[in-house]
C-alpha cells in the first residue's frame, strides 16, 4: 500500500473509531449530514454538496441497499477527504468525480476501504 492509501486507510479507521460502526448511513447521521433521495434518477448514483453550511448527500433511491452503501460511503469520502472544495461533486456511472479528477484516486480509495470494512 503506498503513502497515499495508507494515510487513507487511517483517515477511515479513525472515523470508524470515532463513531463506532463502518456503517455509512450512522456514520452519516451522526455527522448531522443529511440524506435525501432522487426518486427519478437515471444516471446519478449520488451526490455531495453543502448548502449554506449544511452538508448534504442525495442519493438514488432505485439502487440496491449494498450499492447504495458504497455511494454513500463514496460521496462520505468528499466530505472527509475535501469538503472545503466541494460545492457539488457527482458520483456518475463509469465517470466518477469528473469535477475534480484528481481527488479521484483518493475517493475510490476511501470508498472501497469503507466496502471493504463494511463487508468484515
Amino acid at each position: 500500500m503506498n503513502s497515499n492509501n495508507s494515510s487513507i486507510y487511517e483517515q477511515v479507521r479513525k472515523i470508524v473509531r470515532k463513531f463506532d460502526t463502518n456503517d455509512p448511513f450512522k456514520i452519516a447521521k451522526e455527522s448531522n449530514i443529511k440524506i435525501k433521495y432522487l426518486d427519478n434518477a437515471t444516471d446519478l448514483l449520488g451526490m455531495y454538496t453543502v448548502i449554506q453550511r449544511n452538508r448534504f448527500i442525495f442519493l438514488n433511491s432505485n439502487m440496491e441497499e449494498y450499492m447504495m452503501k458504497m455511494v454513500l460511503a463514496h460521496e462520505l469520502g468528499h466530505d472527509a477527504l475535501h469538503r472545503h472544495l466541494t460545492k457539488i461533486v457527482l458520483f456518475m456511472n463509469m465517470n466518477c468525480s469528473i469535477l475534480l479528477p484528481n481527488l479521484n484516486m483518493k475517493l475510490i480509495s476511501l470508498q472501497l476501504i469503507f466496502y471493504w470494512m463494511m463487508m468484515k
